[in-house]
Parts: structure tokens; sequence; C-alpha cells
């Protein structure tokens, strides 16, 4: 494993939909603010159901990847 960690951002139905390297944020907060420029936009993002997840680079890339590079959500309208 390379120690390399990834905050993986999902919307509700659980389709990822970005990403932010964990370099740039420490901890579930910094993720968020650095993926969110305002508290309104992190506000809304959480009410609609988005998650973020860190996770090692090696899952990201196994379980993420396919899923960003083909981004059809297999579940709906998200929750």
């Amino acid at each position: 494993m390379s120690g390399r960690m990834e905050w993986v951002f999902r919307d509700g139905c659980g389709c990822p939909f970005g990403v932010l390297s964990g370099t740039e944020a420490s901890t579930i907060s910094g993720a968020w603010k650095q993926f969110y420029e305002t508290a309104r936009e992190r506000d809304a993002a959480m009410d609609r159901g988005v998650t973020a997840e860190l996770m090692p680079f090696e899952q990201y890339e196994a379980e993420v990847v396919p899923l960003l590079r083909d981004p059809q959500c297999t579940h709906g309208a998200a929750a």
C-alpha cells in the first residue's frame, strides 16, 4: 500500500461524484471546507445526503475510479 489517501464524495444514492486528495485535508471538516467554498454550499450538500469518506488510494482506484469513468447512476434519483 502506498499510504496515499483520498476523500470520496458521494451523492445520497451512494454514487461517487468527486474526490479530494487526503493531503489537502486531514479531517472530514477540512475536506468539506476544501471541497465546498461556502457554508451554504456545504449545508445544501449535506441536506441532499452527500457524504465524504476517507479511503486508501488503492481502494479508491479499484472501487471508485471505475464508477467515475462511467458516471451513470444505477440507483435512480438521489435520496
